[in-house]
């Protein structure tokens, strides 16, 4: 199946039977999946991006793109994850920043949580980090955590990204941001921070950290203080919904 430009429209109604109770209509989207993919990874990873970008899109159609995008990028079987891995190396520069271009302007725009583009970045950010490749990314998504009235969704997506990232890589790749990274996730925690949800996904990255932040546990004044703002965030009234 040849993808292009004009068919975007099937691919949506797809999309949108990947979620349905109708077995008939969601075994025909994963052979169109299929086929698509067999023909074009490459597109059809870029046309899945730009429909999870795209806000005037339903939420299915969303959620859709990208679990089928995360599912193309990894796997829990380690030898498919790295074929997958070195797929993703051959696809032409253009073409995978436009892809990680989509997926950065979706964090903070889902209505669904976690958010699945976070989940995404975490994939990409896998293959490429330890290549030194999108080196820009840990600040991207600092900043989009600690600057002053951003965005609760776009904070809480971007630290659930943090979260992911640190959870899978090896340590010794982000060595040099650690102190970063832990900095933005101990200030969605603190107390000062109005946003349960904020506040809850911050508490999930540093659970998540904790093999990655080992050094900064190991140095006392620094593990009080991470320690400190733990207690008191649990003085706070979190309610997840």
């Amino acid at each position: 199946m040849q993808l292009n430009a004009m068919n975007t429209v099937e691919l949506n109604k797809v999309l949108e039977a990947t979620v349905s109770v109708d077995i008939v209509a969601l075994q025909a989207a994963q052979k169109y999946l299929e086929s698509a993919a067999a023909s074009n990874l490459e597109l059809l990873l870029v046309e899945l991006s730009n429909l999870l970008s795209n806000t005037g899109q339903s939420e299915n159609v969303r959620k859709a793109a990208a679990i089928q995008l995360k599912n193309y990028l990894t796997s829990k079987d380690e030898s498919v994850k790295l074929q997958y891995q070195q797929r993703w190396l051959t696809f032409d520069g253009n073409n995978k920043l436009g892809i990680k271009t989509n997926i950065l302007r979706t964090l903070g725009t889902e209505s669904s949580h976690p958010s699945n583009a976070a989940q995404c970045v975490a994939a990409i950010s896998q293959i490429e980090l330890p290549l030194n490749q999108w080196p820009d990314l840990i600040q991207i998504l600092v900043t989009n955590c600690t600057t002053p009235n951003a965005p609760d969704p776009l904070k809480e997506a971007c630290i659930e990204a943090l979260g992911y990232i640190v959870e899978d890589i090896e340590p010794t790749v982000l060595v040099h941001q650690s102190n970063l990274i832990l900095t933005a996730i101990i200030n969605t925690m603190r107390k000062e921070e109005p946003n349960d949800r904020v506040r809850t996904a911050g508490a999930q990255a540093l659970f998540n950290a904790l093999e990655f932040c080992k050094d900064q546990f190991d140095r006392p004044e620094e593990r009080n203080y991470i320690m400190r703002v733990i207690c008191e965030s649990t003085q706070t009234n979190i309610c997840e919904t």
